[in-house]
């Protein structure tokens, strides 16, 4: 196949493959089948005998080949400048969970009822029963604080609230 150098085979079972056009590009394919892009540099000035860095870069086929070339050639100019990649990456995820941590603290339970229902996949009559719970039990009653302001004894006052429909009660606090 052009562009590529012969595969590596590995004790694990896993091939990986290195792309002939971009330095340290490699798609490795495990024994499940599973295909992962990965960048193989070094990190200028990293300490003499340091270990070249190994950079996960996405999953084929989501990444196409010209994404991941054009994603490790980004990231051969982040080592070149003496950044780790992998350092880089984890940094960015961990500032956009801390923006959304502090998002979500002034959200309230009514803004963040919907996403959490759009993010639980279940059946369509437990999606229903939850919709209902939410709608008549948990928005009326706390929908206008702040998700990060409940506690515990909020979610205790609710459940005793429904005290008359035991089964329903235990339904919302689950």
């Amino acid at each position: 196949m052009p562009g590529w150098a012969p595969p590596t085979p590995s004790p694990t079972g896993r091939v990986t493959v290195s792309d002939a056009d971009t330095k340290g590009l490699r798609l490795r394919v495990e024994s499940s089948g599973r295909k992962t892009w990965w960048l193989f540099a070094r990190v200028k000035d990293a300490p003499r005998g340091a270990a070249a860095t190994w950079h996960r870069l996405g999953e084929y086929p989501a990444m196409t080949l010209k994404v991941a070339r054009d994603r490790a050639a980004a990231d051969r100019v982040t080592a070149r400048g003496g950044s780790d990649p992998a350092v880089v990456e984890r940094e960015r995820r961990a500032a956009e969970r801390a923006r959304r941590v502090a998002e979500d603290a002034r959200v309230t339970v009514a803004k963040l009822a919907p996403r959490w229902l759009a993010s639980h996949t279940v059946a369509p009559s437990t999606h229903k029963g939850y919709r209902l719970a939410l709608d008549n039990h948990v928005i009326p009653a706390l929908g206008a604080m702040k998700a990060a302001e409940v506690e515990r004894r909020h979610i205790a006052a609710l459940h005793a609230s429904l005290s008359a429909t035991p089964s329903q009660a235990n339904r919302v606090l689950a």
